[in-house]
């Protein structure tokens, strides 16, 4: 229920047909992905060259895949309307990009994809994730290239133009963090890539009539009848030129695989599949682990939606108990609460966008599975509110082991102070589950509260590949360990 925050969403298309139109298909991709970010979309397609479509605002808000003579005539007399014609947009070779800001504000400037020109090339980029080594590079940098915004896909950019003019893609190796990245260069070329620890998803995959890369492997399937999905690997950069798909490694150093157990645990749809788990039973896996590992017994168990929906599923078939949805989310109510800014504007959203169904609450005895907690900006709330729709009791399971440390790689929670656990007087050097637990439950009021543990969740997964900073304050880059960072994260 409580939102989480990511960077952004991207695809890149290209169509085999010449004279096809692929404007509808990334608009389409954009929709699919906007659960990614939604504080602006974008797309580039080739037309002749590079042009690009952007604005800030929801994908809906900016696009209009209407067609009908209506708009049409309302366009042509110059009347309001705001919306740029999906129809109008030409070409058959595109990406398309939605953002959540991590680096710079959310103004225009900063809205994807960015349109580099330098070192003789011509390109657009749009990117998922965050380069934590940005302000560094920025500095470098500032000398160097002409730099007109305040993002980090800027210097991905200009790194990228300078590998595509020296055929050696070493500058891409100083960029720390997460980066799944896909460009159109202004010959026609798809190009995609992935950081080194293989932090952020991004799959491709191509049938007789395209080639598609996108963040999550879900948009493959959809737009293709046969297709064959893979995963672009860590460190690994893919070019597609319309006749032949190329690979190869990036000159980055070393290092383990980290994908990053978000990704399963919030982010991604449940329809994807990354590094060859799919989401949906990884979900479920971990709702079954909750359930193995703290037996009890009750009359139902719900979820808090979206987010807990196949984990309470999981614990439900796993322990017997019964599954019921008794929290009802707005569908027509679009923002989720980590998305949006401000923690009043937090809480306003997380308390309209739910209503309760009272005659499947009254007396019962009920477990409440939830994906994680982050701020702890609705779990109180949910649970008092549950007990005054008259439950008996109400006890607490989360999906994700505690939040207990920021991340610097496209999640929006950067800082210690609003992290729900820190507030309760753990950090990294006092972790204890067991303690963590019960001043957890003290907190929001529940009758029992678990989470569960890092173990538990590897074992869900199927992977020992995973990121777990948040979860244990241990991050892959050296510059980055939490404690040199306390004095500015603790402001």
């Amino acid at each position: 229920m409580e939102s989480k925050k990511e960077a952004c969403g991207v695809c890149g298309i290209y169509l085999n047909d010449p004279q096809g139109q692929v404007s509808f298909h990334i608009y389409w991709c954009l929709l699919a992905l906007q659960h990614r970010g939604h504080e602006s979309a974008g797309m580039t397609v080739f037309d002749n060259g590079l042009k690009t479509y952007k604005d800030i605002g929801f994908v809906k808000d900016i696009f209009d895949s209407n067609t009908s003579s209506f708009v049409k005539e309302k366009l042509r007399r110059h009347e309001p309307h705001g919306k740029i014609l999906i129809e109008d947009i030409q070409g058959h070779i595109g990406i398309g990009h939605v953002r959540y800001a991590t680096q710079g504000p959310d103004v225009y400037e900063n809205v994807q994809p960015l349109e580099i020109k330098s070192n003789g090339f011509k390109l657009a980029v749009g990117f998922n994730g965050t380069i934590s080594n940005y302000s560094h590079l920025r500095g470098q940098c500032s000398s160097l290239y002409h730099l007109k915004t305040t993002c980090d896909t800027e210097i991905i950019g200009e790194f990228l133009s300078e590998g595509l003019k020296r055929n050696n893609f070493e500058k891409i190796s100083e960029l720390d963090g997460a980066y799944s990245v896909v460009a159109l260069t202004d010959d026609q070329k798809i190009i995609s890539f992935r950081d080194p620890l293989g932090l952020r998803p991004l799959s491709y995959g191509f049938d007789e009539d395209m080639f598609v890369v996108a963040s999550e492997s879900c948009i493959l399937n959809k737009l293709m009848d046969k297709t064959y999905v893979y995963d672009v690997q860590p460190g690994e950069m893919i070019i597609y030129d319309g006749n032949r798909l190329s690979k190869q490694q990036l000159p980055c150093e070393h290092k383990a695989h980290k994908h990053c157990m978000f990704e399963w645990v919030y982010f991604a749809r449940p329809d994807s599949k990354i590094e060859g788990v799919i989401v949906l039973q990884a979900r479920k896996n971990l709702g079954k682990m909750l359930a193995k590992s703290y037996e009890m017994d009750a009359d139902i168990v719900t979820p808090l939606p979206d987010g807990g929906r196949f984990a309470a599923k999981g614990f439900s078939e796993e322990s017997g108990i019964p599954y019921e949805e008794v929290i009802v989310r707005d569908r027509f109510f679009p923002q989720r609460s980590f998305i949006k800014k401000g923690q009043k504007n937090r809480e306003h959203i997380a308390k309209e966008k739910i209503s309760f169904v009272d005659d499947l609450i009254a007396g019962k005895k009920i477990i409440l599975v939830d994906d994680s907690i982050v701020r702890g900006t609705t779990t109180q709330n949910i649970v008092k509110r549950l007990r005054e729709k008259g439950a008996r009791e109400v006890h607490l399971r989360i999906s994700c082991p505690p939040i207990i440390a920021p991340c610097f790689f496209g999640i929006d929670f950067p800082t210690f102070r609003e992290l729900f656990v820190n507030k309760l007087g753990i950090t990294p050097d006092n972790y204890d589950l067991e303690t963590i637990n019960e001043r957890a439950r003290e907190h929001t009021g529940a009758d029992s509260l678990y989470y569960n543990s890092i173990e538990n969740l590897k074992r869900a997964l199927g992977l020992n590949d995973i990121c777990t900073s948040c979860l244990d304050g241990v991050y892959p880059y050296d510059y980055l360990p939490y404690q040199s960072l306390e004095p500015f994260l603790r402001i």
